[in-house]
Order: C-alpha cells, then structure tokens, then sequence
C-alpha cells in the first residue's frame, strides 16, 4: 500500500477513539464519521503561497473543502458498530484504504481484513498497538508524538454547527492546532472497556486526556486540524476534518463480529517479527 494511502489509514485507526469517553449508560447501535485529509501539495494550493501561519492555513483550506478538486484531498467514511465489549469498524475511501476491523474488549483481541490484500490479521490489542507503532515509525509519524501532545486550550466562544447551537474549543501545540466543536447539550455514548482497549492500541498518536476533556463537555460535531507532514511527504502541513453523525442506538447482529474464512489469515506476531 502506498504510503499517501496508508497515512488516513493510520488516521483512521487513531480516530477510532474519537466516540470513546465513559458516560453514565452503555451504548448498543451504530457511530458514523467522515474524515477528509488534505495533503501538503493540497494545503498548498488551497491556502496559497504563504503557509507560515497554520491558523491562517487551517482556515483558508477549511473555507474551501466543499467541491474542492477531488485530487487535492482524501476522503474515508468510518462506520462503527456497538455491542457490549465488541466493536466493529468499518471504513470506505479511495481504493486501497479501505478495510474493517472487531475488537473485543473481554478477549484483548483484534482482527482487520485488508480485502484489497485478500488478508485478515488476527492477534492482541497489545500486537495491533506495536504494528501501528512501527508503522507510525516507517512513515516518521512516531516523531511528531512529542509535537502533538500537552496542548494548550482556549475557548472559541458559540457557533452553530449543522443547525445545532454548538460551542468551539482550540488546542494549540508545537506541532499542531485543532478546533474541536461540540454539542453541550449532549454526551457521547459509553463505550465502557472499550475505551481503554482503543486508547491502548493507538498509543501516543493523539493526546488522550484532552480528547476525553473534549468529550466532557458535549457531543463532539465537528474538528478540524493541521498538523507537520511526515517527512516522507515533504515539507509541509496536513489539514483533516472530521465530522461526526448523532449516535444512532439500535439493535447490533452478532454475525458482524464473526471472523471471516474467505481471506488469508495472517497473525500480528508473525508480521512483528518480520518487521524486525
């Protein structure tokens, strides 16, 4: 997989933890996000010549993301289904990139099916957390941790936000700015254990206390963000924006957890070693 289409993968594993906060009532149903991630050369030819100040950039790209040239951006929907201590996430974007993975939270286990590899992975929370990891590595995102992390909050005041009353907050570190709005009317749904077991499986690609934080103030809506491209892409920035639909409480069949017999079955710790 090439790596401009394994990067929003990786985003997309980490943005796994995006509805994961412990609120009073467990959550059976179905979470939906889309996420849209504009690479460097789109940043620049969206935000213009100078992109010296990321708040300016995150704007000027932000402003022009509808019916922006499908070549500049990538796109993934994320669909994830609920029940009890399984999950299942489903994503669909640009060929390649898609894949699904279910996570149990009483196993500490995990399987992700690849179909455009004819493979499906099977091992622990811990061996899907040190393949990211060294995926994050090859990709030289594992060095952009420090850059992300410990930010600085600043309240953006009330907007509306796909008709709902929201309120903004910005978070601002080394390497990063995002602006998260949120629903202070509602909370997010309990993922119970869940939570936990993602957290653990993305490690340090996103700052978790402040995600929480987020989550404790309302039903997250929309963010937006810009952070330093890895160095395999070159100098620059990528701007995402994902946009989180209400929770939709409802039944969930057991047959979606089922592990598939159709692909190739390959274990995390064998690909660990390979790796070495």
């Amino acid at each position: 997989m090439k790596a401009s289409r394994l990067i929003p993968v990786v985003l997309a594993l980490t943005a796994l933890t995006a509805p994961a906060v412990a609120f009073a009532q467990a959550f059976e149903g179905v979470l939906k996000q889309h996420m849209t991630t504009v690479m460097p050369p789109g940043v620049a030819a969206l935000a213009g010549a100078d992109t010296s100040d990321r708040g300016k950039v995150l704007a000027a790209v932000a402003a022009k993301l509808e019916g922006v040239d499908p070549s500049l951006v990538q796109t993934m929907e994320t669909t994830s289904y609920v029940k009890g201590a399984k999950m299942r996430v489903e994503t669909a974007g640009a060929a390649g990139q898609g894949f699904f993975a279910v996570l149990d939270a009483a196993t500490d286990s995990i399987f992700m099916v690849i179909p455009a590899m004819n493979r499906v992975m099977v091992g622990t929370i811990a061996q899907m957390g040190e393949f990211q990891k060294r995926n994050r590595q090859r990709m030289g995102m594992e060095d952009l941790a420090a850059l992300v992390a410990s930010p600085t909050l600043t309240e953006l005041g009330e907007s509306t936000i796909g008709g709902i009353h929201a309120r903004g907050y910005r978070a601002t570190t080394a390497g990063s700015l995002s602006e998260t709005w949120v629903d202070p009317s509602q909370k997010d749904p309990d993922l119970g254990k869940l939570t936990g077991m993602l957290q653990k499986m993305n490690g340090a690609t996103m700052d978790s206390s402040f995600q929480l934080l987020m989550r404790s103030k309302g039903r997250v809506l929309r963010t937006l963000s810009i952070m330093k491209a890895p160095p395999m892409l070159g100098a620059g920035w990528m701007v995402s924006r994902i946009e989180a639909a209400p929770p939709a409480p409802q039944a969930v069949p057991d047959s979606l957890f089922v592990l598939p017999t159709e692909y190739a079955r390959v274990n995390l710790a064998d690909m660990m070693s390979s790796m070495q």
